[in-house]
Parts: structure tokens; C-alpha cells; sequence
């Protein structure tokens, strides 16, 4: 995912993993730039999954108006369930090295114990949330395949 390295890279630029921590820098903006992080990758995968859904769905339905065989239609929402499963990990594992950067950087500022906590709480919430939508997505594949089947 370039965009997952885009935006490790950027996010450690502006932390100061490239150069040493400034003793000017802000932990509170520091914290708020990993938040703001965290929500775009968690709303980013959730994108992601959801086109997923849809063009598995709709290649699912071609397949079977076509009348193709029950191997084709469970190989198309296998395939679907794939491509959500990697979005979803890709996304909880950026998601926990966004927090984990930012958690370094603000402990060695000797950051205030919220500023950690808030950005430990929105690792947790958008992990959760990716886990969610991924959910979603796979039921919602798997509902298509069983309709397609019957």
C-alpha cells in the first residue's frame, strides 16, 4: 500500500523519527495529527471495503443471471471475502503503527498521560471500527453467494 508508507513517512517526518525531538514541539498537535490519521485510515478502509462489497456483489449476481455454476459464484465471494480481509489488516496494522509512532514520540516529550490515552482510544475505536465495516462487508458477500446458490 503506497499510501500506508505515504503517510507512515509523513506522519514520522512531522513526529521528528527523521530528526531529533524538538523540545518546541507540541505534544497536544502531535496527538491530534495521529488522531486525524488514524480517522482517515479507519474511513479510507472502510471506502475501500465497501466498493469491495459492491463489485463483488454485483459480480456475484452477473454470474448468476448467467448461469454459472455454483463453483464460479462461491469462487467470485471467496475472492470478494479476500480483498476485504487484506483492506481490513492492511488498515488495523497502519492504524497500530500510527499509534504506537506517536505513543514513542509523546512519551519521550513527556507528554501528559491523556494525550497518550487519547491517542491510544482512537487506535482502539478505529481498529474496531475497520472490524466492523470488514464484518459487515463479509456478511454481506456471503449473503450474496447463498441467494445466488439456492
Amino acid at each position: 500500500m503506497t499510501r500506508t508508507l505515504t503517510l507512515l513517512t509523513s506522519l514520522a517526518i512531522a513526529l521528528g523519527f527523521a530528526a531529533p525531538v524538538h523540545a518546541q514541539a507540541d505534544p497536544a498537535d502531535i496527538a491530534a495529527r495521529c488522531v486525524a490519521a488514524i480517522q482517515d485510515t479507519m474511513e479510507q478502509a472502510a471506502r475501500d471495503m465497501h466498493a469491495t462489497t459492491d463489485r463483488t456483489t454485483a459480480r456475484i449476481r452477473q454470474l448468476d443471471a448467467d448461469g454459472a455454476s455454483d463453483e464460479r459464484i462461491v469462487a467470485a465471494g471467496r475472492a470478494g471475502v479476500q480483498a476485504v480481509t487484506d483492506t481490513e489488516v492492511a488498515a488495523v496494522r497502519e492504524i497500530r503503527q500510527l499509534r504506537n509512532n506517536t505513543i514513542q514520540a509523546l512519551r519521550r516529550l513527556d507528554a501528559p498521560r491523556q494525550l497518550i490515552a487519547r491517542v491510544s482510544g482512537a487506535a482502539r475505536a478505529g481498529a474496531g471500527k475497520v472490524e466492523d465495516a470488514a464484518e459487515r462487508a463479509t456478511t454481506q458477500i456471503h449473503t450474496a453467494v447463498r441467494a445466488a446458490i439456492r
